[in-house]
């Protein structure tokens, strides 16, 4: 008992030390990559989200440095953001909602296909609902626009994805806002 108590002590440590790097802030060749000491840091955010009350007792920073680990989460967000945005919303916001608008942003080259806003789709409704103003205000500004025949396809992908999004997760009357 007191070795695994030590090991998610020095897990949770790690999450708070170190600080992922979303995609956008990579270099185009490394944004599908990731470091292995950033999963350690993602394990010990598992280990502290044990606790039901967690993120109540994080700060604004300490909430937006674990933002930044879920996108690591291979199968779409893990189950503590609920908490996470429970207790700090602006923070989750602040730090994926950017990630999010910069997925979708359309630059020569990119597929269309979002990885966080797939996530966001599959989320439960708790996590995905923050998300939805910001892709209303997205497809409001006629989304994708097409400015090339090049990315015509990447911006049908797009825009079929935040529709999806929002009527899964905001229901139909979410576009009649």
């Amino acid at each position: 008992k007191a070795i695994v108590d030590r090991l998610r002590r020095t897990l949770m440590e790690i999450w708070r030390q170190d600080r992922p790097t979303l995609p956008s802030e990579r270099p185009a060749n490394e944004r599908s990559t990731y470091l292995q000491r950033w999963r350690l840091g993602l394990a010990g955010i598992y280990a502290e989200a044990e606790d039901p009350q967690w993120a109540t007792r994080l700060n604004h920073e300490e909430a937006m440095r674990a933002a930044r680990y879920a996108p690591l989460e291979l199968n779409g967000l893990p189950p503590w953001m609920e908490g996470l945005i429970a207790a700090h919303p602006a923070a989750v916001v602040g730090t994926l909602g950017e990630e999010l608008s910069w997925e979708l942003r359309p630059s020569d080259g990119q597929r269309g296909q979002s990885m966080l806003l797939q996530s966001i789709h599959y989320a439960p409704t708790a996590v995905s609902v923050v998300f939805l103003p910001r892709l209303l205000a997205w497809l409001d500004a006629s989304g994708d626009l097409v400015d090339a025949e090049a990315n015509s396809s990447a911006m049908a992908e797009r825009t079929r994805q935040v529709v999806g999004a929002l009527i899964e997760q905001g229901g139909p009357d979410v576009c009649t806002h």
